[in-house]
């Protein structure tokens, strides 16, 4: 299987905008912007906030499998991550996982990744 995504852009760097485009149009086209990876979102989106939301899922994915190849299924797992694209990071991700167990409370585990 392969996944698709598309973007279009109008104008320069600082002053245009564009769209970003998910092929199985589960999402899209979300309107992106170089402010929006800089500074403020105001609605926007940007390709860093994309890669994080990506990574959560398949993060969730694989952990949900290693965990039940060892016989210890978490009923639930919520995972944040953070990408950044500025200094000091340079493309890296942190992610905050909280696995939720039935009838055990919640563990909160952090994971470093680049």
């Amino acid at each position: 299987m392969k996944s698709t995504g598309f973007a279009s852009w109008q104008g320069d760097l600082f002053g245009g905008s564009g769209t970003a485009t998910l092929n199985s149009g589960a999402a899209g086209p979300l309107p992106v912007s170089w402010a929006s990876r800089t500074e403020e979102a105001a609605g926007k989106t940007s390709p860093e906030e994309l890669i994080a939301a990506a990574h959560a899922a398949c993060y969730s994915m694989a952990l949900s499998n290693v965990l039940a190849g060892a016989g210890n299924t978490a009923e639930k797992l919520d995972t944040k991550a953070v990408a950044k694209l500025l200094a000091p990071c340079n493309g890296c991700s942190m992610l905050w996982v909280t696995r939720r167990d039935a009838g055990s409370g919640n563990n909160r585990v952090m994971v470093w990744t680049v």
